[in-house]
Protein backbone atom coordinates (compact mmCIF):
# COMPACT_ATOMS: atom_id res chain seq x y z
CA UNK A 1 0.00 0.00 0.00
CA UNK A 2 1.11 3.64 -1.10
CA UNK A 3 -0.71 6.33 0.95
CA UNK A 4 -3.63 4.17 1.71
CA UNK A 5 -3.85 2.96 -1.85
CA UNK A 6 -2.91 -0.24 -3.94
CA UNK A 7 1.01 -0.03 -5.06
CA UNK A 8 2.92 -2.52 -7.08
CA UNK A 9 6.67 -1.96 -8.21
CA UNK A 10 8.13 -3.90 -11.16
CA UNK A 11 12.22 -4.04 -11.11
CA UNK A 12 15.42 -5.65 -12.38
CA UNK A 13 18.72 -4.87 -12.43
CA UNK A 14 18.28 -2.09 -9.87
CA UNK A 15 15.82 -0.13 -12.48
CA UNK A 16 11.99 0.14 -11.07
CA UNK A 17 8.71 1.71 -11.77
CA UNK A 18 6.08 2.22 -9.37
CA UNK A 19 1.98 1.42 -10.01
CA UNK A 20 -0.57 3.51 -7.77
CA UNK A 21 -4.14 2.88 -7.98
CA UNK A 22 -6.61 5.20 -7.23
CA UNK A 23 -8.67 3.04 -5.17
CA UNK A 24 -8.20 3.56 -1.33
CA UNK A 25 -8.14 0.41 0.83
CA UNK A 26 -11.00 1.34 3.60
CA UNK A 27 -9.92 2.50 7.02
CA UNK A 28 -12.45 0.20 9.02
CA UNK A 29 -10.49 -2.03 11.72
CA UNK A 30 -11.46 -4.82 9.23
CA UNK A 31 -9.72 -7.58 7.03
CA UNK A 32 -9.11 -6.56 3.38
CA UNK A 33 -8.02 -8.87 -0.04
CA UNK A 34 -5.69 -7.17 -1.79
CA UNK A 35 -4.59 -8.54 -5.30
CA UNK A 36 -2.95 -8.00 -8.45
CA UNK A 37 -2.69 -9.97 -11.79
CA UNK A 38 -0.35 -9.06 -14.37
CA UNK A 39 -1.04 -10.44 -17.92
CA UNK A 40 2.22 -11.76 -19.47
CA UNK A 41 0.50 -14.04 -22.33
CA UNK A 42 -0.53 -10.92 -24.34
CA UNK A 43 1.71 -7.35 -25.47
CA UNK A 44 0.01 -4.72 -23.21
CA UNK A 45 -0.54 -1.01 -24.97
CA UNK A 46 -3.97 -1.26 -22.88
CA UNK A 47 -4.04 -2.32 -19.32
CA UNK A 48 -2.98 -6.00 -18.65
CA UNK A 49 -2.50 -5.29 -14.72
CA UNK A 50 -5.72 -5.51 -12.74
CA UNK A 51 -6.18 -4.22 -9.12
CA UNK A 52 -8.29 -6.16 -7.04
CA UNK A 53 -10.01 -5.09 -3.75
CA UNK A 54 -12.24 -7.73 -1.88
CA UNK A 55 -12.46 -9.64 -4.73
CA UNK A 56 -13.53 -7.12 -7.17
CA UNK A 57 -11.63 -5.09 -9.82
CA UNK A 58 -10.93 -1.58 -8.90
CA UNK A 59 -8.73 -0.36 -11.68
CA UNK A 60 -5.62 -1.34 -14.21
CA UNK A 61 -2.70 -0.15 -15.10
CA UNK A 62 -0.63 -0.85 -18.44
CA UNK A 63 3.24 -2.26 -17.02
CA UNK A 64 4.42 -2.21 -20.60
CA UNK A 65 5.56 0.96 -20.34
CA UNK A 66 8.54 -0.10 -18.02
CA UNK A 67 10.86 -0.59 -20.97
CA UNK A 68 13.97 -2.53 -18.50
CA UNK A 69 11.01 -5.27 -18.12
CA UNK A 70 10.96 -8.13 -20.27
CA UNK A 71 7.00 -9.31 -19.52
CA UNK A 72 6.43 -11.74 -22.06
CA UNK A 73 9.66 -13.23 -22.25
CA UNK A 74 9.83 -17.12 -21.96
CA UNK A 75 12.26 -18.25 -19.11
CA UNK A 76 12.00 -14.61 -17.31
CA UNK A 77 10.18 -14.88 -14.00
CA UNK A 78 7.77 -13.14 -11.74
CA UNK A 79 9.03 -12.93 -8.58
CA UNK A 80 6.97 -11.43 -6.01
CA UNK A 81 8.02 -10.26 -2.56
CA UNK A 82 11.81 -11.45 -4.30
CA UNK A 83 15.07 -10.81 -6.25
CA UNK A 84 16.49 -13.08 -8.63
CA UNK A 85 20.24 -13.52 -7.35
CA UNK A 86 22.99 -14.03 -9.71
Amino acid sequence: MYNDRLGLQLANNGNFTNYVSTTAVPADNNWHLVAVTVDRTTSCGTACGTWYLDGTAVGTFDPSAYANLTLNSVGIPLLIGAQETG
